[in-house]
């Protein structure tokens, strides 16, 4: 599938909320006995990781520390003075007046700035496959590769030397792509800016699971309900102690202080996150199952976002489909011919671990014709169209139809982990409910210290329907979703709900017998 990035269409705008970061968390306690055999190497070994790691944090930043704070150089300065950041600086400065003037003059500034991504070859200005040559990085190199081929272009076209005749045509072209080039780099820029009261430095960094950034689209469009774009952060002991953000790019020289602000450097720049759909096409390793039934049952259109394109043809479907579409469609309030997708929302992907764990006749008969509604109704159960959920954000989103509740929670502190608790509205209606109820999903957000008595890195786990959420928070430009290695059992699950519906179905059309109970006691799914 041809990704089409959403920095090519949307106008950066900035945004005047208050700090998303994960709020400070008092220390936890730990009432745990002394450790013996096993279980004090095991401790031994993780508290010389979890020590390894802070000085990582500590000593690789030092020799910077002080130096461009004293000189009093400013976040744009020590950027365009480091040959470190050449090519950034390079790009920076096509950005808006607006965009530099948060980087010369707004104060407790965070920055992730990308070291130098790529050298350019041997071939010159005349070698066309320079900025092309990035397919051993990330995709983020490749869209940061495509922003510095247009600005050689617009250089090029547009330089000294080849503006002999202008006139009012090539005025216009100018301004036009000058105003597309300057659209691309705001966008991107204030997507590595944190927004917070205060710098975050590293280790602050790695506490969080994800950071609001300054990328705000606003009303503009509706992508993440008008909330700040965010960045998935997460921490690795082995084989490297590092923090990483979004998966992979990772700061490689932390808490070089400025006069405004703090820069941390990473390793490749931070692409602008797709909506949940393309993100899943880009891990088909891991979700080729989930985007295979999603588009089976036309429901794939329900995890992207685009304004900009029309889905009229998107509407006709199947005629055994009414059913199930028409209870998707009224929830997620599609009410005109024109549908583009759901701008904000939280969808637990099964991985296809969780999907080979079903029992065969399940995963036969969900993928086979006379599947289709059930399999629709399984998806349904794993989103969330009313809420934003990452560990450390929650949003809910108000649509313009009828409200929806928003979340139950409870905050359990002390022992072994803070404890705070949630329940949401899925987007399948309630089996043998009444009207306008829906199938409930718990989640649970444990947050802890790796070591007892509240030593070495915090920890956020995330649980939902007592399922392990193996990857959480991963952003998107219309939500975020997760990723789990088990399907999901709606409450009441064996005697009734979406399962024991799928096990009768299946029996009646001869695909066989699944003993709910037996499968429960064994827990294998």
């Amino acid at each position: 599938m041809r990704f089409a990035s959403p920095s090519k269409v949307l106008v950066a705008s900035l945004c005047a909320a208050g700090v998303q970061a994960a709020p400070a968390i008092d220390q936890l306690v730990y009432n745990s006995p002394a450790p013996s055999g096993l279980e004090a190497l095991t401790f031994g070994l993780s508290s010389k990781l979890s020590s390894a790691f802070n000085n990582v944090l500590s000593h690789v930043s030092r020799p910077a520390a002080a130096t461009y704070e004293d000189e009093g150089k400013t976040i744009w300065e020590v950027i365009n003075a480091d040959e470190e950041f050449k090519q950034l600086a390079h790009v920076l400065n096509y950005s808006s007046d607006a965009t530099k003037d948060i980087l010369k003059k707004k104060q407790n500034l965070t920055f992730f700035a990308p070291l130098n991504w790529h050298h350019h070859r041997d071939g010159g200005d005349d070698d066309k496959d320079a900025f092309s040559d990035l397919s051993f990085g990330p995709a983020s190199m490749q869209e940061w590769g495509r922003i510095q081929k247009q600005i050689a272009d617009y250089e090029r076209d547009y330089s000294a030397e080849s503006s002999d005749h202008d006139d009012d045509d090539d005025d216009k072209e100018k301004k036009r792509r000058r105003e597309l080039i300057r659209h691309l780099i705001d966008a991107a820029a204030l997507y590595h800016l944190v927004r917070s009261d205060t710098v975050l430095d590293a280790k602050a960094i790695a506490d969080n699971s994800s950071v609001a950034t300054l990328l705000n689209t606003g009303k503009s469009h509706a992508n993440n309900d008008g909330t700040d774009w965010r960045v998935r952060t997460g921490k690795s002991l082995l084989p490297l102690p590092a923090v990483y953000l979004n998966f992979y790019s990772r700061i490689v020289k932390p808490d070089i202080r400025t006069s405004n602000g703090i820069i941390h450097a990473i390793k490749y720049p931070l692409m602008l996150p797709p909506d949940v759909l393309q993100a899943l096409f880009f891990g088909q390793t891991t979700f080729s199952t989930s985007t295979s039934g999603l588009q089976k049952v036309h429901a794939a259109k329900y995890l992207t976002y685009r304004p900009w394109h029309s889905h009229h043809g998107h509407r006709q479907h199947h005629g055994h489909e009414h059913d199930g579409k028409h209870a998707i469609s009224a929830w997620h309030h599609e009410t005109n011919g024109t549908f583009n997708g759901v701008p904000a929302e939280t969808v637990f992907v099964p991985s296809n671990l969780a999907w080979s764990r079903l029992p065969f006749v399940f995963r036969a008969y969900l993928f086979s014709p006379w599947g289709y509604h059930l399999l629709q109704k399984v998806f349904m159960l794993h989103s969330l169209p009313s809420d934003i959920v990452y560990a450390d954000f929650v949003h809910h989103v108000k649509h313009s139809g009828k409200a929806a509740p928003e979340a139950v929670h409870t905050t359990v502190e002390g022992g072994r982990a803070n404890k705070t608790s949630y329940t949401f509205d899925t987007v399948l209606p309630a089996i043998h409910g009444k009207k306008g109820e829906f199938e409930t999903l718990d989640v649970d957000v444990y947050r802890y210290y790796l070591l007892p008595g509240g030593k070495g890195p915090l920890q956020t786990r995330m649980v939902v329907q007592n399922v392990s959420i193996i990857l959480q928070d991963i952003p998107a430009s219309n939500g975020v979703f997760h990723t789990i290695d088990r399907i999901l059992k709606p409450k009441g699950h064996p005697e009734k709900g979406i399962w024991a519906e799928v096990a009768a179905a299946a029996e009646e059309a001869g695909f066989g017998t699944v003993d709910l109970h037996a499968e429960a006691q064994a827990d294998l799914w």
